[in-house]
């Protein structure tokens, strides 16, 4: 379930990052709010998940996981240039993400 949790705090993280962004230097507090309550959320999830996934799994995946969410999002919503670069080197986040999953120690 921990890693439910994780994924779910990855997305509102991703979520969060966007409406912070459509806070328009925070002048627009609908926004405002909806990234506040993205915020708390992600991190209520993130604190779950690390009540059994350790924090140096947990934190850099979730931060992985937010960053290739986002470069998704600019990429096919925004319509953000895309370079051979930028496609590598989030594919190697990517590849870290894996790594740090099948890598993990199971807690007793």
């Amino acid at each position: 379930m921990q890693w439910v949790f994780l994924v779910a705090a990855g997305v509102l993280e991703v979520g969060w990052a966007i409406s912070l962004k459509l806070t328009d230097g925070w002048t627009n507090l609908f926004f405002l709010g909806v990234n506040v309550a993205f915020g708390l959320a992600a991190a209520f999830c993130l604190s779950q998940a690390m009540r059994s996934i350790p924090v140096m799994t947990a934190y850099p995946i979730w931060k992985g996981m937010a960053i290739i969410g986002l470069f998704v999002w600019e990429t096919w919503i925004d319509r953000q240039p895309i370079s051979v670069l930028r496609a590598l080197f989030a594919a190697l986040i990517v590849v870290g993400i894996v790594g740090l999953k099948t890598s993990t120690v199971p807690t007793p």
